[in-house]
């Protein structure tokens, strides 16, 4: 059965496009054990690759004795944690900014040493990894890098912790927090700079939003927060586009294949003149094959083909794209949007086939559908 959805049903429905507000989030003040503790969930360690990304604002005026002043960090056992993101004071004031992960074959550790005052204001950062390289993005660009093939992260489970390291105060962070988020691949600096400037709910693909806005619910996952100590929200400078409701929603079930069980993302906001704008598909087989479906509706229920749950309408499919998967099973579908008034309000619905040419119960999984239409 076919589900023929008017566009601008869908549009209505979905969108809601905001304006510039003033923001809340957290402030927290090192030394003060007050911060946000997620418990733990496979989302929070994703095996497909990562993008940590958050809003700064960092006082350098710190205690006497070691600091460690952190943004997040998954997993706060001695030695088990998976993500790292926080600056290395230390004991003597350093302005380090590091990124790290833990992958099954080794680590990555990215620092970016920045000038003195240069995070006293509002900073967007990032930390992405896909396998083999590492980036630490500072407003939208590179500022640091390491390549190394570290394999899936290395998910030893543990809670996610925003605002805090170890759950000690000398890891407390000193400043202010806000739109936190986490996705389940690399994204690229590009992707990060279209949106950062965003605050953004109901990202689909086990994208996890934190925007803090007097609660520490996740407004687009199931990784709900808790305050540990007293909680601290403030308003703050940052005027972000809120987006109340972002334009895209999935469809079905994955086929589950050898890999596990894949979805579907976006990249970044469908809206006209991004041209960043794509997808990334997860749970493909390392260094293979996707081909992503790319129609205009989906089915209520699904098509059986080949042992496939076929969720996207091919009696309305526009073409085929093939692309290779990088070396966590990720595949990227580029889907830039032309700066052309005219496509405001046009939809697709695409579905992603990955081929693992190695899996015993079936050569062939797919994601559910991922429906979205242009801003």
């Amino acid at each position: 059965m076919k589900n023929h959805l008017a566009i601008a049903s869908f549009v209505a429905l979905s969108i809601g496009l905001g304006s510039a507000n003033a923001q809340n989030g957290l402030k927290l003040t090192n030394g003060v054990l007050d911060y946000v503790d997620v418990p733990y969930d496979a989302t929070v360690c994703p095996k497909s690759g990562v993008t940590v990304e958050a809003w700064i604002k960092y006082d350098e005026n710190l205690g006497a004795g070691w600091r460690w002043p952190t943004i997040v960090r998954q997993n706060p056992a001695a030695g088990q944690e998976s993500i790292l993101f926080r600056v290395d004071a230390g004991n003597t004031a350093n302005r380090n900014l590091r990124w790290w992960v833990l992958g099954t074959s080794g680590s990555l550790n990215v620092l970016w040493q920045f000038p003195q005052g240069r995070l006293s204001t509002w900073t967007h950062v990032a930390g992405t990894y896909d396998g083999n390289v590492a980036n630490l993005i500072v407003d939208g660009a590179v500022v640091a890098s390491v390549t190394r093939a570290g394999g899936p992260l290395w998910d030893r489970g543990g809670a996610f912790k925003i605002g805090c390291g170890d759950g000690t105060m000398i890891e407390t962070w000193n400043g202010e927090l806000d739109e936190v988020r986490i996705w389940p691949y690399a994204r690229t600096a590009a992707e990060i700079k279209a949106n950062m400037n965003d605050e953004m709910q109901r990202v689909p693909g086990l994208v996890s939003t934190w925007n803090f806005n007097n609660a520490v619910t996740d407004s687009s996952g199931k990784n709900n927060g808790a305050w540990v100590g007293t909680a601290q929200y403030a308003t703050n400078t940052l005027t972000l586009r809120r987006l109340p409701v972002v334009s895209a929603f999935a469809t079905g079930a994955a086929t589950v294949g050898c890999q596990g069980s894949g979805v579907l993302g976006i990249n970044s906001v469908s809206e006209v003149g991004n041209a960043s704008f794509g997808l990334s598909a997860t749970a493909g087989a390392p260094a293979s094959a996707s081909a992503f479906l790319l129609c205009t509706t989906t089915y209520s229920s699904a098509l059986k083909i080949l042992g496939l749950d076929i969720w996207v309408d091919i009696g309305t499919l526009a073409t085929t794209v093939g692309a290779p998967t990088g070396p966590l099973g990720t595949s990227r579908l580029p889907l830039p949007i032309p700066n052309d008034a005219k496509l405001q309000g046009a939809g697709l619905a695409i579905q992603a086939l990955h081929l693992d040419a190695s899996c015993t119960s079936g050569v062939w999984s797919s994601t559910p559908a991922l429906s979205f239409s242009v801003r």
